[in-house]
C-alpha cells in the first residue's frame, strides 16, 4: 500500500536500490525482442510495470477497468490514482482495459507488431468449452484464458513469465522464457510450472490463494 503512494517518486535510483534482477540477460532479451509477458497476481504487478519501464522497456498492461468493480463507488478515485501514477513510468506504454475488447485487440496487435511488450495476468480459472490448456497446480486444476497467448503465437512473438515479489526487504524480479513448442498448451504448462516453483520457494508471493480453494480438485472431472 505504501508503494502505491510512492509511484510518483520512482526513478532509476529506486530501481537500482530496491529491485533485484535475477536474470539480467533475460531482461535484455525482453527489451530487445518485445513480446508477451505473463505475470501473476502478486500485489506488485503495477510496480512490476514501473520497474520494467524504468529499465528501458515500453510496456502496456492489460487490466480490468476500475469502473467495472462493485467497489468503484468506494475506491474508484484511489484505483484511478494508482493507474495514472504508475503509468507515467511505462516508457510510453499504457493500461489496456478489458471493457473495450475491440480496442484491446487492436492495441495488442499493434504492440506485438512494433516489438514492444504487453503484460497480462492469466493465473485464474476461466475455461472455455473444449479447451485443451488446463493444467494441474498442486492438487487443483486450472484452465486460464488464452486469448493473448493465441495472439502472441499468431504474431510469432516470444512469451515470457515474470514473478515480482518481496524477498528480504527488496523486490525480486524473476524472468523465464516460456516453452512455445506445443502452442498455447505448452505455454500454459510452463507458466504454471514457474508459478508452482515460485510458490514453493516463497508462498507469500502469490495473491491467488484468495481463489485457490475454489479451483476444482485435479482428480475431479472438469465441466
Amino acid at each position: 500500500m505504501l508503494d502505491f503512494l510512492n509511484y510518483g517518486a520512482l526513478d532509476a535510483a529506486w530501481l537500482k536500490r530496491e529491485v533485484v534482477i535475477e536474470s539480467p540477460e533475460l531482461l535484455a532479451s525482453l527489451r530487445s525482442s518485445g513480446g508477451l509477458l505473463l505475470t501473476y497476481h502478486t500485489h506488485h504487478q503495477n510496480t512490476l510495470c514501473c520497474a520494467l519501464g524504468l529499465g528501458g522497456i515500453k510496456i502496456s498492461a492489460i487490466a480490468a477497468s476500475p469502473e467495472v468493480s462493485p467497489l468503484f463507488p468506494f475506491i474508484g478515485g484511489w484505483a484511478k490514482r494508482v493507474n495514472s501514477d504508475s503509468a507515467q513510468h511505462f516508457g510510453g506504454g499504457a493500461y489496456l482495459f478489458t471493457d473495450n475488447l475491440r480496442g484491446l485487440l487492436r492495441a495488442t496487435r499493434k504492440i506485438l507488431a512494433e516489438g514492444d511488450v504487453v503484460l497480462c495476468l492469466c493465473d485464474f480459472h476461466q475455461p472455455k468449452p473444449g479447451a485443451q490448456t488446463g493444467v494441474r497446480l498442486f492438487d487443483r486444476f486450472i484452465s486460464p484464458p488464452t486469448g493473448t497467448i493465441d495472439l502472441a503465437l499468431k504474431h510469432g512473438a516470444p512469451v515470457y513469465a515474470a514473478m515480482f515479489a518481496p524477498v528480504d526487504g527488496r523486490l525480486v524480479l524473476q524472468l523465464k522464457m516460456l516453452d512455445a513448442s506445443g502452442g498455447a498448451a505448452s505455454i500454459v504448462a510452463s507458466y504454471f510450472s514457474f508459478l508452482e516453483s515460485s510458490i514453493l520457494t516463497n508462498p507469500a508471493c502469490w495473491q491467488g490463494w484468495e481463489w485457490f480453494e475454489d479451483l476444482p480438485l485435479a482428480e475431479e472431472p472438469v465441466q
